[in-house]
């Protein structure tokens, strides 16, 4: 089983320390926040290939079938875990509401505009590191892959800045939660450490996507803002550009 998201538990970790020494009233939504991180990194993300594996695939329709699957498992662990563990701990009926996590009608609008804002910065750092990066090599399938997996972005999205940013912003301040939703986004991305070209985009994306949520108080921009990314690094640009 590989546990590879482990890195992303030690901001969390610290920040747990932190809130016993600090702020104690917190105590009750930090514990969530860690809980459903261990279980996330330790039981549900390795047990996702055993699982998906009794799901085999022939053709294009099977294939949709199984991306489909397979992102309704990984809502289960980064969204529906979460909301249920702190519905319990903090026992509070606002953990159940989704704008608490910035899933919203509110400010929709404004949020879309952000991420059209913020896509003049993504995407030409999307093309500069698909050109100039010769360690990024595709397989022939993974334009597809790629293009599928545009929802995907929407389940860490609503873990890394629906938690992470709003809810930390709404029940602590902004510092905390700038620092938890970018270290731990990098620190789940652990191909790109101790450094590389990649670290530097996926921080630049975390930030970006956090700026959205901070003005918005609403993901959906960040969601297309990753979701863009994820579609024009793995879909669109295989087929104009050649790593160099």
């Amino acid at each position: 089983m590989d546990f590879y998201l482990w890195p992303m538990l030690i901001p969390m970790i610290i920040l747990f320390f932190f809130s016993l020494v600090y702020n104690k009233k917190l105590f009750r939504l930090i514990s969530s926040v860690l809980l459903s991180s261990i279980l996330i990194v330790f039981v549900f993300v390795p047990l996702m290939p055993i699982i998906l594996q009794f799901f085999e695939y022939h053709d294009s329709t099977g294939y949709a079938i199984w991306r489909l699957i397979r992102f309704g498992y990984s809502f289960g662990f980064w969204a529906v875990l979460p909301i249920i563990i702190f519905r319990i701990i903090c026992e509070e009926k606002k953990y159940y509401s989704l704008p608490t996590y910035g899933v919203q009608r509110e400010n929709l609008f404004k949020s879309v505009k952000l991420f059209l804002l913020c896509s003049l910065i993504i995407v030409p750092a999307d093309i500069a590191s698909f050109v100039f990066d010769s360690g990024f090599l595709l397989s022939p399938e993974t334009p597809l892959i790629g293009s599928i997996t545009f929802l995907d972005t929407f389940n860490e999205e609503f873990f890394f800045r629906g938690i992470l940013f709003i809810v930390l912003l709404n029940n602590w301040d902004l510092r905390i939660a700038y620092i938890m939703s970018v270290s731990c986004f990098v620190l789940a991305h652990p191909r790109y450490l101790p450094f590389s070209s990649g670290l530097i985009f996926v921080t630049i994306m975390a930030v970006l996507a956090s700026e959205i949520c901070r003005r918005s108080k609403n993901i959906t921009g960040a969601w297309l803002l990753h979701g863009t990314h994820n579609t024009l690094l793995y879909a669109v640009l295989p087929y104009f550009f050649i790593p160099a």
